[in-house]
């Protein structure tokens, strides 16, 4: 079970097959937890999975890491190898460039299916903006991954659209900058994964704002708490350390939000006048400087 400051609490995360249960090496939870899992196979006529279920242990003493082994003989991972929930990797520490890597080999892998078919370029062009453009946007809308990373997976869709299957050298016939503007535009509509992936991350932001749920609780208790949002969004107060990927990436893409960001007046006793920006205005609403 995981105790968050302020009152939060959460034992478990579930979604369709994938579950995350917290819970206290005790005597009492385990035989718990354990009649919980018989009563649940007995029902649906399901068993467990030993070698797709794992256990992560922490901070116990010899005595009750030997006990919780015994109880629960799943494949045992360390935490800081990373926890895999819904595809994801979740690690306490930071995210190196190597954690990205099969992120690229993923679409290198995907690539590889089509050598052996011919291939015209616009239908190159119909596969990367629908196949390989989607694979990493779902990590995108999840954590800020590394310019580098973004590059690798860039020039490779590049090299498939220029070169197909062929090998050695080839030359682009047109810059990268027309080929991911939009169509409307004069483009060919291929994305710019670090400026789409900014805008992916700052959808956080915008839900930390605007949304109610139990991403938005445990974030203000843990970052924000006891300032209100107005108040942290205002000052962009970063001095906690130990953030989760999740935070940095949405600390990283803030300036996305404050850009557009702008106020319904209506009683005006939440604006500031001279310095937060209302609707409709157009850099109108700052003071003179030394006006306050």
């Amino acid at each position: 079970m995981v105790l968050l400051a302020y009152s939060t609490t959460i034992s478990h995360v579930i979604f369709v097959d994938n579950v995350v249960i917290f819970l206290n090496v005790t005597l009492l939870d385990s035989a718990c937890f354990q009649t919980i899992l018989l009563i649940f196979c007995n029902a649906t006529r399901m068993q467990s999975n030993h070698k797709k279920s794992t256990i992560t242990l922490i901070n116990l003493s010899q005595q009750k890491l030997i006990f919780a082994q015994q109880k629960f003989p799943f494949r045992q991972i360390v935490l800081r190898e990373g926890l895999k929930y819904l595809a994801f990797y979740l690690k306490p520490n930071k995210y190196l460039i190597t954690d990205w890597i099969g992120l690229v080999a993923r679409i290198e892998a995907k690539i590889h299916t089509w050598y052996n078919c011919w291939i015209s370029r616009a239908r190159r062009l119909v596969l990367i903006k629908l196949v390989l453009e989607a694979i990493p946007v779902y990590w995108m809308a999840l954590a800020w991954i590394p310019k580098d990373i973004m590059r690798r997976i860039q020039h490779v869709c590049c090299r498939f659209l220029w070169r197909g299957n062929k090998e050695g050298k080839t030359f682009a016939w047109i810059k990268w900058d027309q080929i991911t503007r939009p169509r409307k535009w004069d483009g060919w509509g291929m994305k710019n994964l670090i400026l789409f992936s900014k805008a992916l991350v700052a959808k956080l932001g915008w839900k930390l704002l605007k949304t109610d749920n139990l991403w938005k609780d445990v974030v203000f208790k843990k970052y924000i708490y006891p300032l209100s949002i107005l108040d942290w969004f205002r000052n962009l107060i970063r001095t906690r350390k130990n953030n989760s990927t999740f935070w940095r990436a949405f600390l990283n893409s803030i300036s996305v939000i404050k850009q557009g960001l702008t106020w319904h007046i209506r009683s005006g006793e939440s604006v500031r006048i001279g310095k937060d920006a209302w609707s409709g205005c157009i850099n109108s609403h700052t003071l003179p400087q030394g006006v306050t």
